[in-house]
């Protein structure tokens, strides 16, 4: 029940910053789960939960900072650039 209310919690909110960025929901729930896989090999140790790490590189993708929209993630830029034209 826990996780049916986190995975709520998580579409909800990418919901919300598909709609405000206009990048397809699609796009940043993929952005969200390589956030998820990244977080198992590293991260900072104030980073207190996958969720969170995940969210982070979600906001960073919206905000098109250069290590996320032009080098981690940068298949899923050319997605959001497509999908807007």
């Amino acid at each position: 029940m826990a996780d049916d209310k986190k995975k709520s919690g998580v579409d909800n909110s990418l919901s919300g910053k598909a709609k405000k960025s206009g990048i397809p929901l699609g796009v940043l729930r993929k952005v969200f789960n390589r956030g998820m896989a990244a977080y198992r090999s590293s991260h900072r140790s104030s980073v207190k939960s996958p969720q969170q790490w995940a969210h982070a590189r979600v906001n960073a993708f919206i905000n098109k900072k250069p290590t996320v929209w032009g080098k981690a993630d940068k298949d899923l830029a050319a997605q959001a650039r497509k999908s807007k034209s």
